[in-house]
């Protein structure tokens, strides 16, 4: 019957509209209580559970039919800025544009799977891969030159320069395939 899922992260917690075909929404606020306010959130394909981040570094997974925390984990990246989701929805990213921090987290299982820093002076964007194993991102330096990195998560725990760009990278996303960015 749910066709549709919206969510927006709200201060003290997390406020999700689901829609039916018929246009019907549904509105749930799960409790969060935490030092600061959600910052991110994705719902997932069953439109059952609803991945957020916050500003108290913690990534949690809840059900929004209970309002229950189903998993709560901290990955020691403060101020966790943005989530997103493997296309089977078994790994999230998550990163702070605050610290330049990145983390891969299983969402089976609510583990840390890797860290890994960015190096240089600003972490502006990331993406995943499909199969949440590569992660771009895109960031700055304090003399104005930009660059692309990639982080092949199977090889390393670094990333690599892979491209220097002439201005700012405002987004980054997987082709529609998800076999490219």
């Amino acid at each position: 019957e749910l066709a549709l899922g919206a969510v927006g992260g709200l201060y003290g917690g997390v406020e999700a509209r689901v829609f039916n075909r018929d246009g019907r929404a549904r509105d749930y606020t799960l409790d969060q209580v935490t030092l600061g306010c959600a910052e991110a959130s994705r719902m997932l394909k069953d439109q059952h559970r609803v991945v957020s981040v916050s500003m108290d570094s913690t990534l949690r997974l809840w059900d929004i039919a209970t309002q229950k925390e189903l998993f709560k984990v901290e990955p020691d990246i403060d101020q966790i800025s943005r989530v997103q989701l493997s296309a089977d929805e078994s790994v999230a990213l998550i990163y702070s544009a605050r610290t330049d921090k990145i983390a891969l987290i299983d969402l089976t299982k609510g583990k840390v799977l890797q860290t890994a820093q960015y190096p240089n002076d600003r972490l502006y964007n990331v993406a995943l891969s499909a199969d949440g194993k590569t992660v771009l991102a895109a960031g700055g330096h304090d003399d104005a030159t930009q660059d692309i990195m990639i982080w092949k998560t199977q090889a390393s725990d670094s990333l690599e320069t892979v491209s220097l760009h002439p201005g700012r990278i405002y987004a980054m996303t997987r082709t529609p395939d998800g076999q490219d960015f």
